[in-house]
């Protein structure tokens, strides 16, 4: 992002333009120049940066740790900078309503697959048709908006698929193998499950598997 369109392609360049002609000739006057151009540049990019961090979404990595800080967020695996923002703002997202509209918004900052919410008994019901980024956040930050008496079931289904490839014997005996990639130990069980705030976490991981002739 850019405030304006710059004519000049560095501040070298541009002070160039304010003095006479003879002085290009004078070694040290272009010395003194560049080293007043190559600061005129980096002042520039910080004064844009520093507009850029008022917005969570543009924020340098030094700025989001400090969110991170003042929101008392930590993370079991290492995410990238675009994901933390988006924990951030599932954070911060919302005011003191909770319903539908607002579950949805949070859960579109770690996943833009189908969710599905439902309410009965005392217990929100929410299932998201894919992976998310980050479960333990997410659990994490819904724990923190719905109220005290109500609890939360999250349902996360991911869909796995796997080749299988078949090999035919010349004395007509079938043989059967099946190759794909390994699993991340963490996600190959059936079900998974975690508590944190009075929320329930599954993962369901369904296998598909897919012939090869």
């Amino acid at each position: 992002m850019s405030f304006y369109e710059k004519y000049y392609s560095d501040g070298y360049e541009e002070l160039l333009t304010y003095y006479p002609r003879f002085y290009r000739n004078v070694y040290e006057m272009q010395e003194i120049l560049k080293a007043f151009g190559n600061l005129s540049d980096g002042l520039e990019s910080r004064l844009t940066q520093i507009y850029l961090n008022c917005f969570i979404l543009e924020a340098d990595e030094k700025t989001i740790r400090l969110w991170e800080t003042l929101l008392r967020i930590t993370y079991t695996n290492d995410l990238s900078l675009e994901q933390r923002r988006r924990v951030i703002i599932g954070r911060l997202c919302g005011n003191n309503h909770i319903g539908d509209p607002e579950i949805k918004s949070i859960i579109s900052n770690y996943s833009d697959k189908a969710v599905h919410i439902d309410f009965s008994d005392g217990v929100i019901f929410i299932k998201v048709d894919g992976e998310i980024f980050d479960e333990t956040n997410l659990l994490d930050t819904l724990s923190r908006r719905i109220p005290a008496h109500l609890k939360l079931d999250i349902k996360i289904n991911i869909a796995r698929k796997f080749k299988q490839n078949l090999y035919l014997a010349y004395q007509s005996t079938l043989k059967s193998s099946v190759a794909g990639e390994r699993a991340d130990p963490k996600l190959s069980y059936i079900d998974r499950s975690g508590i944190s705030g009075g929320g329930l976490c599954y993962t369901h991981i369904k296998s598909k598997l897919i012939k090869e002739d």
